[in-house]
């Protein structure tokens, strides 16, 4: 039972597979997969482990940006989380870009900024336990049924607007 089950899923993922290529979107953890095809939009997901080689094919990322030169409104993507600082991937790729942070703004002071977790407060007393995020600008506290509209206000802003590579990071409080 468990090996049809893991056939027909191997089945569909082909299936799934073979779309992706016909439209130009690949993941590139495959690297086998779309030997000889030309690629449009490679989708790199967690780069910060893949191997530096593919084996005799050489570097997978740069493989796949090899696959997109024949196509002048080609995208590339890296996503991934980081690993360890200095040697990671993702780390490095994201140095080379624009560096956007999204700021939102506080619903007391208006005044926009990247959520951090220094700013995290947690007060605990016989009562009750209050949890809030203090602005660094106003010191007010701003509670989790705010956080919706901060988001929905909030904007991309790049740290090295010279570079012509988009690049984006958030942590677990957006």
């Amino acid at each position: 039972m468990r090996m049809k089950g893991l056939r027909v899923a191997l089945l569909e993922w082909e299936k799934h597979r073979k779309t992706l290529l016909k439209r130009g979107i690949l993941d590139i953890n495959y690297n086998i997969a779309y030997d000889g095809y030309f690629i449009i939009l490679p989708l790199k997901e967690e780069i910060s482990g893949y191997e530096p080689s593919a084996g005799d094919a050489g570097d997978p990322l740069k493989l796949a940006e090899m696959r997109c030169q024949n196509f002048f409104d080609h995208k590339i993507y890296y996503v991934s989380s980081p690993k360890v600082k200095g040697t990671c991937r993702i780390e490095a790729e994201y140095f080379l870009s624009d560096q956007r942070h999204y700021h939102v703004p506080c619903p007391h002071c208006n005044e926009y900024q990247t959520l951090e977790w220094k700013q995290l407060k947690f007060n605990s007393n016989n009562y009750k336990d209050e949890i809030y995020y203090e602005c660094i600008h106003c010191r007010k506290k701003i509670y989790e049924h705010q956080k919706t509209e901060m988001l929905a206000k909030g904007k991309w802003i790049a740290a090295n607007p010279r570079s012509e590579i988009a690049g984006f990071t958030w942590n677990g409080l957006y």
